[in-house]
């Protein structure tokens, strides 16, 4: 049809130049169908570096554009916030098992989801989901060096990536690993004096927990500084208990607490007894399931205060002594490398998607 013909419903259009619509305020193209799996507007392009849908929109409580693209090194969503606690891309799943946000990379070292927040408490992606068992956005990445989901801080307070939980019984952020040797959730801190995780809060592992350097507190000191209290370790799983005890006409018993005694194996343990009195020395001559008998040495019957140090192994895990273990190989040097690239590809698509916009 020639520029500026109107278009006709229920027919193929198509024209040389490129056709304009106006409309007049508030609407500027309005769609409605009620069919199951329809499309109010559908837009298709086939070139490379091309726009399917280019969408802006200003007012508040507002969508921009919902597109897909299939060729690779394109965009589906393109989508920009600048002003103050605005929100690039907002997605909500309400629905039973639903995805707000699904973001799928199958080409090697791909983005699937790539969010980037330059305003004043802005947000580069934001999923919300309040169904049942639902996903606030899922990133799913099946290519070699592949991305779920990419976050990067530049700024001073910058997050890449930030998982709130509301709910008492909801999760910020999970990472779950499904194949053999793979690991769910990783940190690496490519710079000296940097961490790989930091968390503010009490931490609960459902696990074993491995270290290959040494475990310890730090515990604030009264010039203001932290000093370090490095952890004991054992070759095997074991359990401490102390206290202290008096000298009756030279004997005592001593009973184990029965919380402790229920975690460990009292069928054999060790009890450390040292004298805090006067006397001839002590002994152990009793060790039951219930208690220990402490006694003077040379027949005494002095009354003499001690101390006991009682050590059991635990009861909930099989017995090992310095068993072997493979742990999982980490090449820092390979992953920062690769997490540089990946930063390096987002803000060249960060560049292509300003370019295609301007």
């Amino acid at each position: 049809m020639p520029t500026g013909d109107p278009f006709i419903l229920g027919k193929s259009n198509s024209a040389d130049k490129a056709t304009r619509l106006a409309a007049t305020p508030p609407l500027g193209l309005e769609t409605s169908i009620a069919g199951d799996s329809a499309v109010a507007i559908s837009a298709k392009v086939d070139g490379g570096s091309s726009i399917a849908l280019n969408a802006n929109v200003t007012g508040a409580n507002s969508i921009a554009v919902n597109a897909r693209v299939d060729n690779s090194d394109s965009i589906g969503v393109n989508s920009s916030a600048g002003g103050e606690s605005s929100i690039g891309v907002n997605a909500r799943a309400s629905g039973k098992t639903s995805v707000a946000v699904n973001g799928q990379a199958s080409g090697e070292a791909s983005v699937a989801l790539n969010g980037i927040a330059s305003g004043q408490a802005s947000t580069g992606v934001l999923g919300q989901a309040s169904g049942n068992a639902p996903m606030g956005c899922a990133g799913i990445a099946t290519g070699d060096v592949g991305v779920g989901v990419a976050g990067i801080g530049k700024g001073a307070l910058a997050m890449g990536v930030v998982g709130i939980a509301n709910d008492p019984q909801g999760t910020g952020t999970i990472g779950i690993a499904n194949g053999k040797g793979g690991t769910g959730v990783m940190g690496v801190a490519s710079n000296e004096g940097g961490l790989a995780a930091q968390f503010a809060g009490s931490v609960v592992v459902n696990g074993s927990f491995f270290v290959t350097g040494f475990k310890a507190a730090a515990v604030p000191h009264p010039d203001g500084s932290h000093r370090v209290f490095c952890a004991l370790e054992c070759p095997e799983s074991w359990f401490e208990d102390f206290g202290r005890g008096r000298l009756k006409q030279g004997k005592a018993r001593i009973e184990l607490d029965r919380e402790f005694a229920a975690c460990v194996n009292i069928r054999d343990y060790h009890v450390f007894v040292t004298p805090e009195g006067a006397c001839n020395g002590l002994c152990v001559t009793k060790r039951q399931r219930d208690g220990f008998v402490i006694e003077e040495l040379q027949k005494g019957t002095s009354s003499a205060p001690f101390s006991y140090r009682i050590v059991a192994r635990r009861k909930d895990t099989p017995a090992g002594r310095m068993k072997k273990i493979r742990l999982p190989e980490l090449n820092a040097a390979k992953i920062s490398a690769q997490a540089a690239g990946i930063a390096t590809r987002i803000a060249e698509g960060s560049s292509t998607i300003k370019r295609r916009r301007g």
